[in-house]
């Protein structure tokens, strides 16, 4: 560290002085055993922007308080197409989910992977459902990274990934259908309709989604400089 001559600090001298006591305090806030163990992966996705301080509480222990600072996602939408948005993808999932029902219901004891490609639909199915319901549906308007990830990034992942496996559902019914001849041929042709039409549903929600603009609005300051920003890697 270089002395400016005149007995003060020179500015390069302070940002050196200000990122090592930022490092140092980094790391004993991750080694301090009353925070020990709440640091994973899922942990900093979950409070991804957020920044953390340890406030000494009334009973003279340290407690941990966060604060966002990160930017917020709000979607440019009057109230009218911001609830119709909601309601179409809604009817769009319980369309999904009467189609997958009654095309099952058309079908004969069928193919190992076709039984095995229903299965994954279901699944993939269930957590688009949990998605939008849970994490979108009900998401505020203004969110953060946090909510707009799980709410519409998530949303427009997995409903390509339904897509994906409607479409091989529809395919593998077909297979099942040439190679054993087994069950009604209309009844066949009439499943792997219903599921090429949830196939069209599900992009129809993945493109939807994506056109919908959003507006972000700037990040916070810290209150303080003794905060631990939060960053997912």
């Amino acid at each position: 560290m270089k002395n400016s001559g005149t007995g003060g600090i020179n500015l390069a001298d302070k940002k050196w002085i200000s990122h090592t006591n930022r490092r140092l305090r980094q790391k004993l806030y991750e080694r301090d055993a009353d925070f020990r163990g709440f640091h994973s992966h899922s942990y900093h996705k979950h409070f991804e922007d957020y920044t953390e301080y340890r406030r000494m509480g009334a009973n003279g222990r340290m407690k941990l308080v966060r604060e966002y600072t990160g930017v917020w996602y709000r979607q440019k939408l009057s109230l009218c197409p911001y609830l119709l948005i909601r309601i179409l993808y809604v009817l769009l999932s319980a369309d999904m989910v009467f189609m997958l029902i009654q095309a099952g219901c058309r079908l004969a004891p069928t193919a190992w992977y076709l039984t095995i490609s229903e299965f994954m639909t279901v699944l993939v199915l269930t957590a688009l459902s949990y998605i939008l319901l849970i994490n979108y549906v009900f998401a505020p308007r203004a969110m953060t990274v946090g909510q707009y990830k799980s709410a519409s990034v998530s949303l427009g992942r997995i409903s390509l990934a339904a897509a994906g496996c409607f479409a091989a559902d529809a395919l593998f019914v077909l297979l099942s259908f040439s190679q054993s001849q087994t069950g009604s041929g209309k009844g066949t042709v009439m499943a792997a309709a219903q599921f090429l039409a949830c196939v069209l549903s599900a992009l129809a929600m993945s493109a939807i989604e994506r056109r919908v603009p959003y507006e972000v609005s700037t990040a916070a300051e810290p209150h303080g400089d003794d905060g631990v920003p939060i960053t997912v890697d």
